[in-house]
């Protein structure tokens, strides 16, 4: 199981890197072509297809995920079925009810631009094909299938990248550009759901499983809510205490720090909750805990290192991508990148409170880090702008964090904690971070060559310094060598 969940994370990883490529060749050129007021309103549509997730999928996916695992076949396509009509047909009710109310949702979601109303339809398209494409690729998730949930990741990439390119091509105007990007995941969508109609044939939905899935899923909803507003809600304090260009830039600079995390921790944390229900449901706890070991100890050693270059070099990488005028949010990329790893982290503890039948638990971490982040955005966005949004949401992702961890703990008691590893690998990559820093002050020359030179340097002093606080040894090298030949 152990060596069959670190081989997928080669399909996984090739998928978040094609994603990212997406990225790099999208925004440059979005970010030029609207600037940052038009660049805020198309980025707000993405937050306002997301904003109702967490009450209309009703924790759902979550209960898929924890029930399906090691079912028979037959059984498997019935609930799925029966939980995919569901969910289909709650999102079309809720559609047309933002279509109805578009005059009210556009105000709160756009500020005084009441011209954009017209993209709260093209938000709503958008919100049902996401949950289209979401519920196909758990279909995926639950049937351990990582080369074919990576394949639809590649698709959606691919598609959106040329939808956007044509509309540029053409001089579209933000309302094509949004459009043919729908039009082009809802290809994907279609596609999908003939591959699985294809290759798992078509079963009568039993709809028994509804009531399971809601008494695991409902008490899931405000902690579902909780992390939306814990990843948006300081868009909406910007809106009100900054501008629609300061959402614009803070957007930009959050999606690079996520970008960090989708990378490197998605390929590693995705078929985890699959697997640990299977290990689980089947008393294999000792391979459970090495699962848990070997994925957060990769997730740490490789992502604290990106995170400090991301803070040294963060306006070097906003050149890449952007002009100048977004260059002042540069430190929100390592700051995001951070809280980010802090969420991911405690999904573990969340994924044990499910094992365990106390994922009210989870609620209740991130309900708390909801509030805590409110008062945080109060105190530090009217004065601080971005960087006060972006501290507000590293300091409630770490009380997630927190507060996760002591209830796994106390509560399910499944998982143990290398604390002192998490100690040591932290320990090198401020050590790291501080050599990084001194180099940026001492070597000249063009922003490329010094950011490549920093770059390779800082990651061979992590490395020499990793190896001589025995944080890693030599036989681990060795074995991580030879396990990375044989998987891939």
């Amino acid at each position: 199981m152990v060596r069959n969940f670190f081989k997928n994370i080669r399909f996984l990883s090739f998928a978040e890197i094609v994603l990212k490529l997406k990225f790099l060749v999208v925004i440059p050129v979005l970010t030029r072509y609207f600037g940052t007021i038009n660049y805020g309103a198309w980025s707000q549509v993405g937050v306002l297809a997301t904003t109702l997730i967490p009450f209309l999928v009703m924790g759902t996916d979550s209960a898929i995920v924890r029930y399906l695992p090691g079912e028979e076949e037959g059984k498997k396509k019935r609930f799925f079925s029966a939980w995919f009509i569901f969910l289909s047909v709650v999102f079309i009710l809720v559609c047309a009810v933002l279509c109805f109310f578009r005059s009210g949702i556009a105000s709160l979601f756009f500020g005084n631009s009441v011209q954009l109303e017209g993209l709260i339809p093209l938000a709503a398209a958008t919100l049902f094909i996401n949950m289209l494409l979401n519920t196909e690729r758990i279909w995926f998730r639950v049937n351990n299938d990582a080369r074919t949930y990576s394949f639809i990741a590649i698709s959606q990439s691919a598609l959106g990248v040329i939808a956007i390119l044509v509309a540029l091509f053409t001089k579209a105007g933000l309302y094509r550009i949004v459009l043919y990007g729908i039009m082009a995941d809802f290809i994907v969508s279609v596609w999908v759901l003939a591959k699985i109609w294809k290759t798992y044939g078509m079963s009568v939905p039993n709809f028994s499983i509804l009531p399971s899935l809601l008494k695991y899923g409902i008490p899931l909803v405000p902690a579902g809510f909780a992390i939306w507003a814990l990843n948006y809600m300081d868009r909406f304090f910007l809106i009100k205490y900054a501008s629609l260009a300061a959402v614009g830039i803070y957007s930009l600079a959050y999606s690079l720090g996520y970008a960090l995390i989708q990378i490197i921790v998605n390929p590693i944390w995705a078929m985890y909750p699959n697997c640990a229900s299977e290990l689980y449901n089947t008393k294999d706890m000792a391979t459970l805990q090495k699962l848990f070991d070997y994925s957060v100890k990769l997730i740490l050693f490789i992502m604290l290192p990106f995170i400090v270059m991301a803070l040294v070099l963060g306006r070097q990488i906003l050149a890449l991508v952007a002009t100048t005028e977004f260059m002042s949010g540069a430190p929100v990329i390592a700051i995001v990148a951070c809280g980010y790893l802090f969420l991911m982290l405690s999904s573990y503890y969340e994924v044990s409170l499910g094992l365990a039948h106390k994922q009210y638990l989870s609620t209740v971490s991130a309900v708390a880090a909801c509030v805590i982040n409110f008062f945080l955005n109060i105190i530090l966005v009217p004065k601080y702008a971005i960087l006060g949004a972006a501290f507000a949401t590293f300091l409630s992702f770490l009380s997630q964090l927190l507060m996760s961890y002591m209830f796994e703990k106390r509560r399910a008691m499944i998982l143990k904690t290398d604390v002192r590893f998490v100690m040591r690998i932290s320990a090198v990559s401020v050590v790291t971070g501080l050599v990084a820093y001194g180099l940026m002050l001492c070597v000249n020359g063009p922003g490329a060559f010094q950011g490549v030179f920093v770059v390779i340097s800082s990651t061979m002093v992590y490395l020499g310094v990793a190896l001589l606080f025995k944080v890693i040894n030599i036989d681990f090298v060795k074995s991580a060598v030879i396990f990375l030949k044989e998987s891939f």
